[in-house]
């Protein structure tokens, strides 16, 4: 289903302003369309941490034509909870998120329980690795895959997921509701380094 109306008022989708960006975690390309800061930090951890399931219209609205044209024939793959987690919630706020597009969603993967990423050091973090598997009897589609999720800020668990299925005969890439602001900061600083060789050749 495609929503056709914005529940947000209009002040604050405002303040809700796309910073829409692509980096790479290794091989793997990743789109975040807003910074994990302000009104969509606060909206995230009310919806995720606050169960708050009403809200998971709001966050992909203002993108859907977006994301339905660039990401048209992929298969959309949620990154996964622990069953621990999802029993709390009583719903998967990835697939709810991204349900919205209207695109095909699959599930590929199954997390085991282990410390709450909001609270790991980042040492734990990393480990998300080696809690990541694919479920048993699982099928990979015959088309490009998109590797969705709410948040970047390791990337740990975009890159466990991709690892999986690196040797998917298709595309594999990833795209994300919002990133940490040091992703912004490190392409605005490779752009700044990018802009001054280009000056200094310039006037070499």
């Amino acid at each position: 289903m495609l929503w056709n109306e914005d529940i947000l008022c209009v002040e604050c989708r405002s303040l809700m302003k796309p910073i829409r960006q692509s980096f790479y975690l290794e091989d793997l390309l990743v789109e975040s369309l807003h910074v994990y800061e302000g009104l969509c930090r606060d909206l995230l951890i009310q919806y995720k941490e606050l169960c708050d399931e009403a809200l998971y219209p709001v966050f992909l609205f203002s993108h859907i034509s977006y994301l339905r044209k660039k990401y048209d024939g992929y298969v959309l793959v949620g990154m996964p909870s622990s069953e621990k987690a999802s029993r709390k919630r009583g719903f998967s706020h990835v697939e709810q998120m991204f349900q919205v597009l209207g695109m095909p969603m699959i599930t590929l993967f199954e997390k085991e329980e282990m410390e709450e990423q909001k609270h790991a050091t980042k040492e734990q973090r990393y480990q998300v690795r080696s809690h990541i598997h694919l479920q048993k009897q699982v099928k990979l589609p015959d088309a490009p895959i998109l590797l969705v999720d709410d948040v970047c800020t390791t990337g740990n668990t975009l890159l466990a997921a991709a690892y999986l299925i690196q040797n998917h005969a298709y595309p594999v890439r990833a795209l994300v509701y919002s990133c940490h602001a040091s992703y912004v900061e490190k392409r605005r600083c490779k752009l700044i380094e990018f802009i001054d060789r280009q000056r200094y050749t310039q006037h070499k």
